[in-house]
């Protein structure tokens, strides 16, 4: 395969799980087609929302700026504004909060702040925005987590969490049970029901650039969009190894979203900035600190049960012996990724690994 495709699958029973991007028809007509759909919707939406108000009760439909939440009346009266919205206007407050809140203002706080950035944090990131609840306003929004699991650490959770983890998980507990488990026989039924094309694509999406396997959700578009910037993975994997073999973690060698000086640059400058700050998930998982689902039973608990030697595969084929962690659990991994997981733990504690998170 030339390095430069794309990787897709064309189909789910083919022995690589790689593709040919068809022939794009011009990348102009396809976001003219997108930039109709998005104007129609907006004016639908637009429609709909001033019908709501067409009466002349302020109490139909309306916001409280003290709970910020609608208040739309019970009444049942036709959307009469809905054909005929000129004239009308909707009035909504805006809604109050208080930092790290508004995330448009603040999400600058769930990137990186150091000038050097590394996938693991150094300790001199204690107290660093990204960690801290009080200024990711993305860890904000998650804060309902701390009400089904915690890690019972408060300097950790007081501006002590950094990307190293935690030394000790000594406090760490289930807060409600019946969602911890709930969650837990869902992973455990997705990973025992997974088809091989599942397999390949998780394998796929967790080895190759985060920026190129987004690119996926495009749909339809994905191909026009590949061919248009140029956008390839270097990771590929076939059918018999996703199944058969233990391999290492491998570098994309690819160029994640794509050219930034192509047609679409500054589309793929809007990805790569999403993912340097605007959707990362580091600043939360490291703050939270949640265990993998592989690592804990059906109820949710982290029973380690010592460690293995296994031989793993390198790019070049060469085999390695590493050691893992052994966890008492249901869930099942795919054979093509548990080498990718971080060997036995660097920190005393036999429950969890250095970190518990990243691609372990």
């Amino acid at each position: 395969m030339s390095p430069h495709t794309t990787g897709r699958m064309s189909a789910p029973d083919t022995s690589e799980p790689e593709g040919t991007p068809a022939k794009a028809f011009p990348v102009r007509i396809v976001l003219a087609v997108i930039g109709v759909v998005l104007v129609t919707v907006a004016v639908v939406m637009t429609a709909v929302l001033v019908s709501l108000n067409n009466n002349d009760d302020d109490d139909d439909f309306s916001f409280s700026a003290e709970t910020s939440v609608p208040r739309v009346s019970t009444r049942a009266e036709p959307f009469v504004g809905i054909l005929n919205p000129v004239g009308k206007e909707l009035v909504v407050s805006e809604p109050a909060v208080v930092f790290p809140l508004p995330v448009v203002d603040n999400v600058a706080n769930n990137g990186p702040q150091q000038t050097q950035v590394s996938r693991r944090r150094s300790a001199a990131a204690l107290g660093e925005p990204r960690y801290t609840m009080d200024s990711n306003p993305l860890v904000h929004l998650l804060r309902g987590f701390s009400s089904i699991w915690v890690l019972g650490d408060s300097d950790w959770a007081n501006g002590m969490a950094n990307g190293d983890g935690p030394t000790a998980f000594d406090h760490a507990a289930i807060v409600n049970p019946e969602v911890w488990e709930s969650n837990m026989a869902y992973t455990e039924r997705v990973c025992r029901e997974r088809t091989t094309t599942q397999a390949i694509f998780a394998y796929l999406d967790d080895s190759r650039s985060q920026s190129f396997a987004v690119l996926d959700g495009l749909g339809p578009f994905y191909e026009d969009y590949t061919a248009a910037t140029g956008a390839f993975s270097t990771v590929h994997i076939t059918q018999s190894a996703v199944l058969d073999d233990r391999k290492m973690s491998v570098e994309d060698g690819g160029n994640g979203a794509g050219d930034a000086s192509s047609e679409l640059g500054k589309v793929v400058d809007i990805i790569s900035l999403m993912l340097n700050s605007y959707s990362s998930t580091t600043g939360s998982e490291y703050f939270y600190m949640s265990p993998r689902p592989w690592r804990m039973t059906s109820l949710g608990d982290v029973v380690n049960l010592g460690h293995e030697t296994l031989a793993c595969l390198d790019e070049n084929g060469d085999i390695h012996n590493l050691a893992f962690d052994v966890y008492d659990s249901n869930v099942s991994v795919i054979p093509a990724l548990i080498c990718v997981r971080r060997p036995s733990n660097t920190h005393e504690n036999g429950t969890f690994a250095s970190s518990s998170r990243g691609k372990d």
